[in-house]
C-alpha cells in the first residue's frame, strides 16, 4: 500500500465528484453529516457522567480491598498467635520418659 498519499489531489478528486451529485443527494449528505456531528457531541458529554460513576465504583472497590487486606492481616496474626503458643510434652513423650526412667522424681509426685 502506498503510504505517500497526496492529500491535495485527493481533495480535488472529491470536490470534482461532489459537483456531479444532485441537490437531493447533497441535502441527504448534509443531513447525515449534521446527524453524525450531533452524535459526536453527545458522546463527548458521556464520559463526564461516566467518570463520576466510575469514581463511585472505584471508591467501592477500594473499600472492599481494604476490608480484604484487614481480614487477611487478622488471619495471619491469629495463625501466628495460635502456632506460637507453647505446648507441653505429648503423651507419647511422657510414656517413653517413664519407661526409660528419664523423668525426675518431681514428675511422679502428686
Amino acid at each position: 500500500m502506498n503510504s505517500d498519499l497526496d492529500t491535495e489531489s485527493i481533495r480535488k478528486l472529491l470536490d470534482r465528484s461532489l459537483s456531479r451529485l444532485g441537490p437531493t443527494t447533497l441535502s441527504r449528505l448534509s443531513d447525515a453529516r449534521q446527524y453524525a456531528l450531533a452524535l459526536r457531541t453527545e458522546s463527548v458529554r458521556a464520559p463526564a457522567l461516566a467518570g463520576s460513576y466510575t469514581h463511585a465504583a472505584h471508591t467501592h472497590h477500594r473499600i472492599q480491598q481494604w476490608g480484604l487486606i484487614l481480614l487477611l492481616l487478622l488471619l495471619v496474626l491469629g495463625g501466628i498467635s495460635y502456632w506460637s503458643q507453647p505446648t507441653g510434652p505429648s503423651d507419647d513423650e511422657v510414656d517413653i520418659a517413664i519407661l526409660t526412667d528419664d523423668l525426675p522424681v518431681e514428675m511422679y509426685a502428686d
